[in-house]
């Protein structure tokens, strides 16, 4: 059976071996990811609403930085993403309105490098964060809100508890529409979806609201009432419940995550086909 996050570990260190963090916790500089440990409970949040907190080459670094460290801080338990402004992650940064200094993060490339060595070189930082995310040990909540897209809707299938509100809640599987078969970051939605799921909500260039993310798993609770109502609460509680799934054991944790090593659906199934729910 072929499953995704076989030998992890190995892999895992791989990405460590290659990935050099700029900056850890404790001397953190991004500000566009705010990053903080507390306990045994680490928070971030997306803080980059003039791009819709797209994954330019700066978010994807930063980001890159927080699994590295959470890779090796094993004693943090849980781990909570928010966001600021409208959207948790609207995806790759395709005509965003980046900021200067974003070229400074960009991978760093052999003098006469052509644009297909560039896009090599981008995507697989990409991979990187989106192998690292999957597969922390730590158990992930996240409280999502807009539109989301392509990598952002990764970004949310790596999480193992998800929140939404009810209203300006919107998934949107837009790769067809770009021209896109297939993408690295994927892997988080392959491995919550399956790839008869995926297939099917990509080449139909599928919006899927709350709800309907609901019954894909990839949404695990709707919160009502005025949007701006419920984005903070939904941001309250996913606090709470990651001080809730701090207090559990550590066996508790693993077995109620649905993301990383033992925990994707088997390739050869195409997946979407099992009715099971997954332990929460």
């Amino acid at each position: 059976m072929v499953v995704q996050w076989q030998n992890s570990e190995q892999v895992v260190k791989e990405i460590l071996q290659c990935s050099p963090a700029r900056c850890s916790s404790g001397t953190w500089s991004y500000d566009n990811v705010k990053f903080s440990i507390e306990d045994d409970i680490a928070q971030v949040k997306l803080d980059d609403a003039r791009t819709g907190n797209a994954l330019r080459h700066k978010t994807v670094r930063a980001l890159l930085d927080l699994c590295i460290e959470l890779h090796r801080r094993p004693e943090v338990k849980v781990v909570v993403f928010t966001a600021s402004g409208f959207y948790f992650s609207s995806g790759g940064a395709f005509g965003a309105d980046i900021p200067e200094d974003d070229i400074n993060f960009a991978p760093k490339l052999k003098p006469g490098a052509s644009q297909f060595d560039a896009g090599v070189a981008e995507n697989l930082l990409v991979a990187h964060l989106l192998y690292l995310l999957s597969t922390l040990p730590q158990y992930k909540v996240a409280a999502i809100r807009g539109s989301i897209l392509g990598a952002g809707i990764s970004l949310v299938a790596a999480m193992d508890y998800v929140l939404a509100p009810e209203s300006r809640t919107q998934l949107s599987f837009k790769e067809a529409t770009r021209g896109l078969g297939a993408c690295c970051s994927w892997q988080a939605t392959i491995a919550k979806l399956g790839v008869r799921t995926m297939r099917r909500l990509c080449l139909l260039a599928a919006d899927v609201n709350a709800f309907q993310a609901k019954e894909l798993k990839l949404v695990d609770e709707i919160i009502a009432g005025p949007t701006s109502q419920a984005f903070g609460e939904a941001d309250a509680r996913a606090l709470a419940k990651a001080q809730q799934v701090a207090s559990w054991t550590t066996e508790e944790r693993h077995a109620r995550k649905c993301t990383g090593p033992g925990k994707a659906q088997p390739l050869e199934l195409c997946g979407g086909g099992s009715s099971k729910r997954r332990n929460r």
